[in-house]
């Protein structure tokens, strides 16, 4: 009988771990990046269409974002001079961010005459 007679195992693990990586690595592509929001409550809120609005969200850290996009405040303002003035605005705040985050993105529609506005509230 000779030595090497048993299973030799490590060429299995070397193709496992290899698969291993691969799977690690692509599942760091499929993982969705969402602006973690918690909208105020409102007894009256009403559903909103996605279809022709601009959503506009401010995190709980007053940090703004379109299409979670990060931006200041300048290139909130590029941003919208690009942007049709009819079109309906949504503004999702975090229940938690500070007021005055909201007023200042409330100013700057107004200074880009954006006048079709809505708050984004959940029931």
């Amino acid at each position: 009988m000779r030595k090497n007679d048993g299973l030799n195992l490590v060429p299995f693990i070397d193709i496992m771990l290899v698969l291993l990586c691969i799977i690690l690595c692509i599942s760091t592509f499929v993982v969705e990046k969402k602006i973690p929001l918690n909208l105020p409550n409102s007894n009256n809120s009403s559903s909103i269409d996605d279809k022709e609005k601009l959503f506009i969200d401010i995190d709980e850290n007053g940090l703004i974002y379109i299409d979670k996009k990060e931006l200041n405040k300048d290139e909130l303002k590029n941003v919208l001079a690009l942007k049709d003035k009819k079109i309906s605005v949504i503004l999702r705040a975090d229940k938690n961010t500070q007021f005055n985050n909201f007023i200042i993105v409330l100013d700057i529609l107004k200074e880009m005459e954006f006048n079709n506005f809505a708050v984004a509230t959940q029931k």
